[in-house]
């Protein structure tokens, strides 16, 4: 049994692991913002469930750790499980820099024909 239960970890481990990988791949492509959910949902299009979803969990506080992602507000959960509560609106980094450049360049460029 208690061999089982090592297996068991392992394999929530590299689940962690690969979701993970995918979720630094997902944000540094994501131009726009997004919830857990919808990494979620992204990744499931090509994986199965975890046998403990409350992965995407630490997966959300590792992004945050190493600041690829940025709070931006909330939302409203969108799958009916969950009743509408509000969820967790994240941009992420790196598209939140390339739209303060681009808000930046604009603003120079008006400065410069008056």
């Amino acid at each position: 049994m208690e061999k089982h239960l090592i297996l068991k970890q392992i394999n929530d481990s590299e689940y962690y692991q690969h979701a993970l990988s995918f979720a630094v791949f997902f944000v540094e492509n994501q131009m726009r913002s997004f919830t857990s959910e919808d990494l979620k949902d992204e990744f499931y299009k090509e994986h199965n469930e975890p046998s403990e979803p409350r992965v995407w969990g630490s997966v959300i506080r590792e992004l945050k750790k190493r600041k690829l992602i940025l709070f931006k507000g909330y939302v409203k959960y969108k799958n009916p499980k969950g009743h509408a509560r509000p969820a967790t609106q994240w941009v992420s980094l790196k598209y939140h820099l390339t739209q303060k450049r681009n808000r930046q360049s604009n603003g120079r460029n008006q400065q410069e024909l008056f």
